[in-house]
């Protein structure tokens, strides 16, 4: 089964998470920005750097 999970996380090192949801389109409304921005955020190689927090995308493969 396929299960993504998008996750806000902390510009630093440890990369501690900040807000963590299963579509980009919850994390956009907890975040408070538009859903295009985390998607486009999520493909991104580097964060932007006025940004508190760096969007990622974690997909996660498993059978049952």
């Amino acid at each position: 089964m396929y299960h993504p999970i998008y996750m806000a996380v902390t510009q630093d090192k440890f990369e501690l998470p900040y807000a963590i949801a299963d579509s980009a389109w919850e994390l956009a409304r907890m975040l408070g920005v538009d859903v295009t921005s985390v998607l486009k955020a999520t493909s991104r190689k580097k964060p932007r750097k006025n940004s508190k927090y760096k969007l990622v995308f974690v997909s996660d493969s498993y059978d049952e």
